[in-house]
């Protein structure tokens, strides 16, 4: 791999070895090299833009930008970053959704250099920027190649491509699901961590960990998609309450043994108590609100009043 300077303006031969090592384009010359982002905002794309003073203001923030090869609707670009190591990964993404709706491609990958590391930034076919994890530069950079090869892509279709390579490298926690309120605690939560009275702040505060993992892993590298899980607190009180409702049905019936009808006769259901002349007491639960017999929270919260 070529030899990096620090300002970065051989930063796009050492991108264009990465993807012509790994097969996917045959030449070493890119389409052009280390232009300012004036050149390639103002001359090098649609001339019809028009830029905010906020975009202008980021202009600071990169230089050297190249654009490598185009394929299938697909270009991709190198660009020198010029932030902090806190705010890289932020910046790179702002960049790239600034300059990806006037480059005139379906999709755009961009590598963006920091310091002596790099990742792959992607934009299009109807998604938002979507970040890879940073790489160290080095001669011997297996690891991306492995992941970069052109035999783990599809290539009969400039989308399925550009979904490949997304599916190499993009952060796990862009790629994974929005968990449900049962993955953060399963049904059987309480009953397996010896569930002694733990209030829900304690509860919630266990789940709002497993969400916010991923930013306490990538500390000021995390960068949201937008529909990526908000790492404010989360309410999860109703689910947990059905929850003990299920722990109490398993540790203790308040209304009897018996949990289950026998054929037809409604005598034996667990909601009745019989009298001294064998007939149910119909009057018993008068006095209870309708509403707590159809509400399995109020339910929980019913029985935990009366139990103490």
């Amino acid at each position: 791999m070529s030899q990096l300077d620090d300002n970065g303006e051989s930063f796009y031969e050492y991108a264009m070895e990465l993807f012509s090592d790994a097969g996917h384009v045959a030449t070493s010359t890119p389409v052009f090299s280390n232009h300012s982002p004036e050149r390639f905002l103002y001359f090098d794309n649609r001339q019809d833009l028009s830029i905010t003073p906020e975009q202008r203001q980021m202009f600071t923030s990169f230089n050297n930008i190249s654009r490598l090869f185009k394929a299938n609707g697909r270009a991709f670009f190198s660009i020198n970053l010029l932030a902090t190591k806190e705010t890289r990964s932020q910046v790179a993404r702002d960049i790239h959704s600034m300059i990806h709706p006037y480059v005139e491609a379906r999709g755009t990958i961009c590598l963006f250099r920091f310091e002596d590391e790099y990742l792959f930034s992607f934009i299009g076919f109807a998604l938002q920027c979507i970040l890879s994890d940073w790489y160290r530069i080095s001669d011997d950079d297996l690891i991306v190649l492995e992941k970069l090869d052109i035999a783990n892509m599809s290539i009969k279709k400039g989308k399925d491509y550009f979904l490949d390579m997304i599916y190499m490298f993009a952060r796990y926690y862009y790629l994974k699901a929005q968990p449900s309120d049962y993955d953060l605690l399963p049904i059987d939560f309480l009953s397996n961590s010896d569930y002694d009275g733990t209030d829900w702040d304690e509860l919630n505060k266990i789940a709002e960990d497993i969400l916010t993992a991923p930013q306490r892993e990538y500390g000021s590298d995390y960068v949201d998609y937008g529909a990526t899980i908000s790492p404010t607190r989360i309410d999860l009180s109703a689910e947990l309450d059905l929850m003990l409702l299920d722990l109490d049905d398993e540790e203790d019936n308040p209304f009897g043994e018996d949990t289950a009808l026998e054929g037809d006769d409604l005598y034996t259901d667990k909601y009745y108590d019989e009298t001294q002349d064998g007939q149910p007491d119909e009057y018993e639960y008068d006095d209870v609100d309708p509403e707590i017999f159809r509400d399995p929270v109020l339910m929980v919260k019913w029985l935990e009043k009366n139990n103490s």
